[in-house]
């Protein structure tokens, strides 16, 4: 199902259409600026037929049968899109809340929902501060509770390696 969301939004149109100024699209966890950044495109494709087809395999055709979720913000330009492209290409209907910033780190801490988004503004300008801090098993940033065996092997060797090259690799 998170696939199928993923899919069935075209991520870097919301963006242009926000204003190319003001947002830049985010094919990466790690941000453009960031020393030893990656140049791979990380986000996933604009694909609506995939979306469909896993929302149906989930045992949701159409988005027939699928339970009220909402979309939790602070506000955001790319809301409104979200919600239409979630609608038209997978016919489901999204609630939307947005909440006062202070409020919404609470929210996320004590009780994350299942459709929210975040930014992020890096301590420091490397790597592991928009990967291993944010997405780390038990770090106090990974409010999803996001967990990967795979990910956390590859974040301990990032930070092991003696050289640029076997970082980088590492972090991608």
């Amino acid at each position: 199902i998170r696939r199928a969301f993923a899919l069935a939004v075209d991520w870097d149109r919301l963006v242009e259409l926000a204003g190319p100024d003001s947002q830049v699209p985010a094919n990466s966890m790690v941000p453009p600026g960031i020393p030893g950044r990656s140049d791979e495109d990380f986000s996933p494709p604009f694909d609506p037929e995939e979306a469909r087809r896993l929302l149906a395999d989930a045992g949701f055709p159409g988005g027939e049968g699928f339970p009220l979720v909402t979309l939790v913000t602070t506000g955001s330009t790319i809301d409104e899109g979200i919600l239409a492209e979630v609608r038209a290409n997978l016919g489901i209907e999204l609630g939307y809340e947005t909440m006062d910033f202070s409020e919404y780190f609470v929210r996320l801490e004590e009780d994350a929902p299942a459709f929210w988004s975040i930014s992020w503004s890096a301590d420091y300008p490397g790597r592991n501060d928009f990967l291993g801090l944010l997405l780390g098993r038990d770090q106090s940033n990974n409010y999803g509770g996001w967990d990967s065996d795979a990910f956390e092997a590859a974040i301990a060797e990032a930070g092991a390696a003696t050289d640029e090259a076997e970082q980088m690799a590492a972090y991608d």
